[in-house]
């Protein structure tokens, strides 16, 4: 039996963000349902970490404080060649009202998310949901969807299966694409995803320590090696590590949900131990406990659209990149607020459907900028050959983008080629143009001391 439903907005995907998108929209007073084929958030995650300007964002939102209670600060962050401290940038002397980075798990953001979002009223979020099939016309999408459940197969020993249980067709006036390398939204508008490097492989661990990590963030590039260490507490961090780079390209695994800690074995603990502490000099004291250890692939990748007519992309549907740095993520938080501004636009104030085509132009155009860094940079005159060697990486490695990556850049003596730098400081204008006209409250805003206005960086990226 197929039931039917109708919403204005359905998101697919109930990662930060989906969420993020769909808060936005409902607070506009849209009618928004997310589905997602998992069955709830996270229980445990890729640990992340928020930009300066993503905390902007969700300060605009609303909920900043609920968010900075589960997260620890990071106002620094290092960048060592084996042993040797080569470079530092100081993230304090960044504009605004939050000069510092955000660490935090993945579940408690999405769970904040989940919070503001579900409210008094009934929640819109369809777990266990997974979207089969997208017909979008004129003036709207219907959507099949496969509503899930689990199945015990087996009488000895019973194995959990997911199965079809029924389906629905949702009629939706837009649909957003916020589902991951996964997507099968991109899926369903047949949308090319080609690689734009080499596919690496890391290992990323949670663990506890008796250190005294403080607010210091820790990037080791030497040779191919590239790792960071992020300070989730005074005593307990995450690793990201990265092994090799792979010859074929591999999709990154769903988010894991699992309500189970596995502990390791001691002696695979030991033996990773020893790895981590051979290759991560600053390592003094042993590693406590290993919360989560596992190896993920990476393969960097970007769109050729970020969708057409009523079926757009944000996040990591869209593009892939390396953990080291959370670039995917919170440029995603970016993309959702201009995303929104603009459905927000069409839907309440009768604004033209191409609209949406801008704001394609404009994300596709930063991640190009950001995929060949190397080539919009050059190091000043003074600068020691380690920074000069590897500029691209270590501003890659940075959890900043658009005006924060120009003055974090500054600080390190890396000059951004003149149209380059006029570029970078526009991205962060792109989703401005509501609040211009008198938009509302969840619109982007320009931090104090930027330096750059509306009018003097917009050539490029428009917004009719």
């Amino acid at each position: 039996m197929k039931h039917h439903s109708e919403t204005e907005v359905l998101v697919a995907g109930a990662g930060p963000v989906g969420m993020f998108t769909a808060l936005l929209l409902k607070r506009a007073g849209i009618d928004v349902q997310i589905i997602d084929q998992a069955d709830r958030t996270t229980s445990r995650s890729y640990s992340c970490g928020l930009h300066p300007h993503s905390l902007s964002l969700l300060s605009q939102a609303g909920f900043i404080d609920q968010v900075q209670a589960a997260g620890h600060r990071i106002s620094a962050v290092a960048f060592y060649d084996s042993a040797e401290r080569r470079a530092e940038v100081d993230l304090a002397r960044l504009p605004g009202e939050f000069p510092y980075a955000l660490a935090l798990p993945q579940d408690a953001l999405e769970n904040v998310l989940e919070g503001e979002f579900v409210g008094n009223g009934k929640s819109g979020i369809r777990w266990l949901h997974r979207l089969s099939e997208l017909h979008p016309s004129d003036g709207g999408v219907k959507a099949t969807v496969e509503k899930r459940g689990f199945s015990a197969r087996g009488y000895v020993i019973p194995h959990m299966g997911v199965v079809v249980e029924s389906e629905l067709e949702i009629n939706a006036r837009f649909v957003v694409g916020a589902d991951g390398p996964a997507s099968e939204v991109r899926t369903c508008l047949n949308l090319d995803w080609p690689e734009r490097g080499v596919s690496e492989l890391f290992t990323l661990c949670d663990f506890e320590s008796d250190a005294q990590f403080g607010n210091e963030a820790r990037v080791l590039v030497a040779g191919e090696e590239l790792e960071m260490l992020w300070p989730l507490s005074d005593r307990t961090g995450h690793l990201s590590i990265r092994l090799h780079s792979l010859d074929e390209p591999s999709e990154l695994p769903h988010k894991d949900r699992n309500p189970f800690i596995v502990r390791e074995s001691e002696e695979r603990k030991r033996e990773f131990e020893k790895w981590v502490r051979a290759r991560t000099p600053w390592f003094t004291q042993p590693l406590k406990e290993i919360n989560w250890l596992c190896d993920a692939p990476f393969t960097p990748r970007l769109v050729n659209e970020f969708g057409r007519g009523r079926c757009w992309l944000v996040g990591g549907a869209a593009h892939e990149t390396g953990p080291i740095g959370f670039q995917s993520m919170n440029i995603g938080l970016s993309e959702a607020m201009e995303l929104a501004d603009k459905l927000k636009r069409i839907l309440r104030e009768d604004a033209p459907l191409e609209i949406l085509e801008t704001y394609g132009q404009n994300r596709r155009r930063e991640w190009e900028f950001l995929f060949d860094l190397g080539q919009a940079i050059v190091p000043e005159t003074g600068v020691n050959q380690w920074v000069r060697d590897n500029a691209a990486r270590i501003l890659q490695s940075l959890p900043a983008s658009s005006a924060d990556l120009v003055s974090l850049a500054d600080q390190l003596g890396i000059e951004f080629l003149p149209r380059a730098r006029k570029s970078v400081l526009e991205f962060e204008t792109a989703c401005l143009a509501g609040k211009e006209r008198g938009g509302g409250p969840f619109l982007a805003t320009r931090r104090q001391g930027a330096r750059v206005g509306v009018k003097d960086c917009c050539s490029e990226i428009t917004d009719p």
